[in-house]
């Protein structure tokens, strides 16, 4: 898949693909949730934030020194 580089006049437009493509993913949980669902364990949880951002992080490459120790999505 082919993301948009975030550009500081484009960001409206990368943050709507790039929920498209987190859900398109399977991967929004950890964006759109604020509580861990009953049925995931905390390493489970742990586990989806630290896959999302790291599927965004390596999507962008502009965006890889703003999120590059974030743990939590």
């Amino acid at each position: 898949m082919k993301m948009v580089s975030l550009s500081g006049e484009n960001y409206h437009f990368w943050k709507g693909k790039m929920k498209d493509l987190l859900f398109v993913k399977n991967m929004h949980l950890p964006i759109f949730r604020t509580q861990k669902p009953d049925s995931m364990s905390d390493e489970e949880w742990g586990f989806e934030h630290e896959r999302v951002c790291g599927f965004i992080r390596h999507l962008d490459e502009p965006i890889y020194n703003l999120i590059s120790h974030e743990t939590h999505a």
